[in-house]
């Protein structure tokens, strides 16, 4: 057993808000956390490996030097997603939420009124650590919180008076591969939420870095044809866009000889970027001579050309159908555990080398 997932059962029973607290501000590059979900029940299952005497006796000192009780036996683990405001909230944290984040307050007061005591106490809890993880995020630095049916609503909410609804930037729908065909009265419920929300447009993304590779299977992507010319499979662009400018990418161009002038409501482009101090027709000339420019015959502007064989792949959306929950030597045994395929794709999209990436959560056993 390692050391994260030990360290994932003692913080199921002790609180991660003084740890956020003690932080600097501005001191993370990216947050992904999966914390509870307010399923208002217990999760049991049993870990692998089994837990040794060694590492029981240590999760059972360090629960007691934080004077919590230790509420895992040898054979299983629970991970407790019941909530109550006499038990799991601090009136401390309700009043200064009050005082000082009238926004935040009026979503808990929202939730008190629509919905249970459980999912209300669940949301002032989240809402403290959610503050703080605003607090120490770096203004490049974005948030991924991961939830379910069971509160996604209410902590949508949540973010948006927590990191401001201009934010928000995806929902991802993650659908767990392992679908469930249980006879119900209900659709089967088999996908989770990722809320993606941003500190500032500064936010670091990554989109290429996440591509996914084109499925041979399905053909050849959409827009891309052989051509005998290149030899390659090949697909055309236009080289205007929509906006008007007033510099040299809204005046005529000359390509080959002729001079084109942009389409109404529509100024020129060179795909891939100009070169420093580049017009637009010399960005032109430089594609042509690399084979990256195409005018039909009976063509009215000239087209740019983009070659399959080196696109980087499928740009992903935010339906993600291709991660599967954990199996084999990655499954610890535990019932809320996620892949880290998963977590993998959000760094690789939201950070850089060298980033720090905090999950004040653990993982649920990632």
């Amino acid at each position: 057993m390692t050391a994260l997932n030990v360290a994932n059962r003692t913080l199921a029973i002790m609180d991660n808000l003084p740890f956020l607290r003690a932080l600097n501000n501005e001191c993370v590059d990216l947050i992904a956390i999966d914390p509870p979900f307010a399923a208002n029940e217990t999760f049991t299952r049993t870990p692998r490996p089994p837990i040794g005497d060694r590492e029981l006796a240590e999760e059972v000192a360090l629960a007691a030097a934080h004077g919590v009780p230790h509420n895992e036996g040898r054979g299983e683990t629970r991970v407790l997603d019941i909530w109550n405001w006499d038990e799991d909230i601090h009136p401390a944290w309700k009043m200064q939420i009050e005082d000082d984040y009238p926004s935040v307050h009026a979503v808990i007061q929202a939730v008190e009124t629509c919905a249970t005591e459980n999912e209300a106490a669940y949301i002032a809890y989240m809402a403290v650590r959610l503050l703080e993880c605003r607090r120490v995020l770096k203004p490049t630095g974005s948030i991924y919180l991961h939830c379910d049916d069971h509160a996604n609503g209410y902590l949508r909410m949540l973010m948006d008076a927590v990191f401001g609804p201009d934010s928000f930037r995806n929902e991802v729908v993650w659908r767990r591969t392992n679908s469930k065909n249980a006879v119900t009265r209900d659709f089967g419920r088999n996908h989770d939420t990722l809320l993606r929300y941003r500190k500032t447009r500064r936010a670091v993304f990554n989109r290429d870095a996440v591509r996914q590779p084109y499925d041979a299977s399905e053909g050849i992507p959409a827009g891309y044809r052989w051509n005998d010319h290149y030899q390659r499979h090949i697909a055309l662009a236009p080289v205007h866009a929509p906006g008007t400018r007033h510099g040299d990418s809204g005046q005529p161009a000359t390509f080959r000889g002729v001079a084109y002038v942009p389409p109404l409501n529509r100024h020129w482009v060179v795909p891939g970027g100009r070169m420093a101090g580049e017009t637009t027709a010399q960005g032109w000339e430089r594609l042509d001579a690399e084979g990256r420019m195409y005018l039909a015959e009976n063509g009215r502007y000239p087209m740019s050309v983009r070659f399959l064989d080196e696109m980087m792949g499928v740009a992903l959306d935010d339906v993600w159908v291709d991660v599967s929950i954990p199996s084999g030597v990655e499954d610890t045994g535990y019932a809320t555990q996620k892949p880290l395929e998963l977590y993998e794709r959000i760094i690789a999209a939201s950070s850089n080398p060298g980033d720090v990436v905090l999950d004040v959560f653990a993982g649920c056993a990632t």
